[in-house]
C-alpha cells in the first residue's frame, strides 16, 4: 500500500493506493477505528442490510475478494444490450464507388459514389485509466447503481473492442466543503486482462461497496476527521476542492463520478 499526505491549495490531502482488494481487506482488518467513528457507530457493526444490500460487513468483504454472482446475469445482459445500441466512434461511414451496401438514391441518379463504405481509425494500443468515484447520496437506489455500472462497462468494452487497453480503478473520496480530501484507490481491472464481470460487478455496481467497505476504510483511516458524518458528495464541494482532485490525476486518467454524463465523457475519451 502506498500512502501520501500533502497540502495542496490549502487543502489537507491523504491518498492511499492499494495493489489489489486482497491487500485492501487485509489492511482494513488490521487497523483500529478512529475514536470519532466508534463514537458515532461503525459501518461494520450496522444492522441495515436493506440500505447496504449485504447481510454483514464480512459478506461484503467476501463478495469483493471472491466475486459477486447476484446481479451478474442481469449486468451481462445490460452490457450487451448497451453495446449493441452504441456505435463505435472510431468507425467513419461515407459514400464511395465501392462498398458493402448500395445507396439507392445515388444509384438512381447515376452517381459514381453509390455504395456505402466505412473505415476505422486505428488506435495505437493506447492505455487509459478510468477512475470510478461512487460518490452517491443516501437516497441512491441499488437499481441506479447497477444501471450506471453496466452502462460504464459497456463503454469500456467498446473501447477495448476498438483497440484501447483500459484500466479501471475504484476511487472513492471523502471531502468536506473546502479543506480536507481523503482518497482511496484500488484497481478493479488491469489493462492487461479482459473484463470479467463477476470480478468487477461488486465494486462497480453494488451499493455495499461504498456503504460498507469504503465507509469502513474511512473510519479506520489514520488522521481521518469527522465531517458531520462522511463529508460531502463530490458534486457539492467548492471548485477549489474539485481542482485539487484533478491535480492528483495523470494525463491518461479519466475521473468518472457516479451520475455524470457517460455519453459525453466517453465521447471525449474516444
Amino acid at each position: 500500500m502506498k500512502r501520501t499526505k500533502e497540502k495542496k491549495n490549502d487543502i489537507d490531502v491523504i491518498v492511499e493506493e492499494y495493489k489489489n482488494f486482497v491487500e485492501f481487506t487485509k489492511v482494513q482488518n488490521e487497523r483500529e477505528p478512529m475514536s470519532w467513528a466508534v463514537e458515532h457507530g461503525l459501518a461494520r457493526d450496522a444492522n441495515d442490510s436493506w440500505w447496504r444490500q449485504c447481510e454483514s460487513f464480512q459478506e461484503a468483504q467476501d463478495l469483493l475478494v471472491h466475486g459477486y454472482d447476484g446481479d451478474v446475469a442481469a449486468m451481462v445482459k445490460k452490457v450487451k444490450t448497451l453495446q449493441k445500441q452504441g456505435v463505435s466512434s472510431r468507425t467513419k461511414r461515407f459514400s464511395d464507388v465501392t462498398g458493402y451496401a448500395p445507396i439507392v438514391p445515388n444509384a438512381l441518379l447515376g452517381l459514381p459514389n453509390s455504395m456505402m463504405n466505412s473505415t476505422k481509425k486505428p488506435v495505437q494500443n493506447k492505455v487509459i485509466t478510468i477512475l470510478y468515484n461512487p460518490s452517491i447520496s443516501g437516497a441512491t437506489s441499488k437499481e441506479d447503481v447497477l444501471e450506471y455500472g453496466a452502462k460504464m462497462l459497456s463503454y469500456v468494452a467498446n473501447l477495448e473492442k476498438n483497440g484501447y487497453r483500459v484500466r479501471i480503478e475504484y476511487c472513492a473520496s471523502f471531502q468536506d466543503k473546502n479543506s480536507k480530501l481523503y482518497v482511496l484507490r484500488v484497481p478493479i481491472k488491469s489493462e492487461f486482462n479482459p473484463m470479467n464481470i463477476k470480478r468487477v460487478a461488486f465494486p462497480m455496481a453494488h451499493v455495499g461497496m461504498f456503504r460498507y467497505l469504503a465507509f469502513d476504510w474511512y473510519e479506520h483511516l489514520p488522521k481521518s476527521k469527522y465531517m458531520d458524518g462522511y463529508g460531502r458528495c463530490f458534486d457539492f464541494v467548492e471548485d477549489k476542492m474539485k481542482e485539487t482532485f484533478y491535480e492528483l490525476l495523470d494525463g491518461n486518467e479519466y475521473l468518472i463520478v457516479h451520475g455524470w454524463d457517460l455519453d459525453n465523457i466517453f465521447e471525449q475519451i474516444a
